[in-house]
C-alpha cells in the first residue's frame, strides 16, 4: 500500500520522508521488527503552464497495517515547517476520472455554469520528475 504526503517543502528529500514516517510509526508503538517501509519518492510536479512546481511524497508499505497506521498517525503533523496533509496513493492512466462518491446522476445533471468543481480538472501540461529512495533495514 502507498500513501501521499501532499504540497510537501521543496527542500525535503527522500531521506528525510522516510525517517518522518520511521519516526512517526516509532513514536506511536508500531513492531519494533517490523521494517514497514518499501521505498521513498519524492515527486516533482511542474506545469507547463504556470511555470510553478508542487512537491509531493509517496511511501511504499509492506503492511497495510503499517500505511494506514501511518495515515492516521502522521496526518496534520509538521514536516519541514510544514503541516502534512496524508491520503492514500492512487496511480491514475492519464484518461482516468477521478471517482466520486455519491450520486453521479445528480452530479453531472447539474448545470456546467452552477458545478462548482468542474468534471474534469487535470492540469494538461503536466511533467513528474521522481527522486526515489530505498530504505535501508
Amino acid at each position: 500500500m502507498e500513501i501521499l504526503f501532499s504540497h510537501i517543502p521543496v527542500d525535503i528529500r527522500p531521506e528525510d520522508l522516510c525517517q518522518f514516517v520511521r519516526n512517526g510509526l516509532k513514536t506511536f508503538g508500531l513492531p519494533i521488527g517490523l521494517p514497514p517501509i518499501e521505498r521513498c519518492e519524492i515527486l516533482e510536479v511542474y506545469d507547463e503552464e504556470t511555470l510553478e512546481s508542487e512537491y509531493h511524497g509517496v511511501v511504499k508499505f509492506k503492511d497495510p497495517r503499517a500505511a494506514e497506521q501511518a495515515m492516521r498517525k502522521l496526518r496534520g503533523k509538521l514536516l519541514g515547517g510544514q503541516y502534512v496533509r496524508v491520503r492514500e496513493f492512487y496511480y491514475r492512466a492519464p484518461g482516468d476520472r477521478r471517482s466520486y462518491s455519491g450520486d453521479l446522476d445528480d452530479f453531472v445533471s447539474v448545470s456546467p455554469l452552477n458545478r462548482r468543481i468542474p468534471l474534469d480538472r487535470r492540469r494538461p501540461k503536466l511533467v513528474t520528475v521522481k527522486r526515489t529512495c530505498a530504505p535501508a533495514g
